[in-house]
């Protein structure tokens, strides 16, 4: 029997696990390590500096292929999505849209 349903393919789909997959090893290089790895995650991605990250397990070199401010703006959109006053969904993985303001906080 032929399956007429038509295969659909998502680049972002695709994405969004290639960053789980590496922040998952990441996450797993640090606590084997015996660092906090929540703590160690949020420091690189806060400040860029990838000696938060450890060398085992090669995860300094992983995490530096996720581009962070897309990480970020994925993370802090998730939060919305589970919140109830969100409304709307998501944008998929490194979909969003964000701008920088001049202004100091």
């Amino acid at each position: 029997m032929v399956d007429d349903r038509t295969s659909v393919f998502s680049l972002y789909d695709d994405k969004e696990r290639q960053i789980r997959e590496v922040i998952q090893e990441v996450y797993e290089a640090l606590s084997e390590k015996g660092y906090n790895p929540i703590s160690q995650i949020v420091g690189y991605i806060l400040s860029e500096d990838p000696t938060y990250i450890t060398n085992h397990l090669d995860a300094r070199r992983l995490i530096r292929k996720i581009d962070r401010y897309g990480l970020l703006a994925d993370i802090v959109a998730n939060y919305f999505d589970d919140t109830e006053e969100h409304v709307g969904g998501g944008s998929p993985a490194g979909q969003h849209q964000f701008e920088r303001s001049d202004a100091s906080l």
